[in-house]
């Protein structure tokens, strides 16, 4: 399965969504299923500094919640020059440290630690695709 969920927070004057109430539900229908979860696209706006944390926070969630870490193979994240939502974090101070923290630096995401792609101006998206480790079935 893949899905995607994002927390649209200060992009459209809705509240703040932490990581794990927008992809728990999911995990837990995956689990249900008992099919592989990708998640295809998650990204969250700068929204004053908040985004350093959502990202360390989407990480130890998704270490430690069982179902996640049984049935969540993957992810990317949506890097994006959007018109109406920052999601790139690369360019910005908001996002960048919390994501090397959280993804870049912990060895428990299979391929880390991994080149940044280089910050540009560029209007296409780039996907920041990590693989989880795979749990035994």
């Amino acid at each position: 399965l893949a899905h995607d969920r994002y927390n649209w927070g200060s992009c459209r004057g809705e509240a703040w969504e932490e990581f794990a109430d927008n992809w728990a539900p999911v995990v837990k229908m995956a689990a249900q299923r008992r099919k592989p979860l990708i998640i295809g696209e998650f990204g969250a706006p700068p929204a004053g500094g908040r985004r350093d944390q959502w990202f360390r926070d989407a990480a130890a969630w998704m270490k430690t919640d069982p179902d996640a870490r049984r049935w969540l193979y993957g992810f990317a994240y949506y890097h994006s020059f959007h018109d109406t939502c920052p999601w790139d974090f690369m360019n910005s101070a908001d996002g960048r440290a919390g994501w090397i923290e959280a993804f870049t630096n912990d060895p428990h995401f299979r391929g880390a630690p991994f080149p940044l792609p280089r910050p540009t101006n560029a209007a296409e998206p780039l996907p920041v695709l990590l693989p989880l480790p795979v749990p035994l079935l």
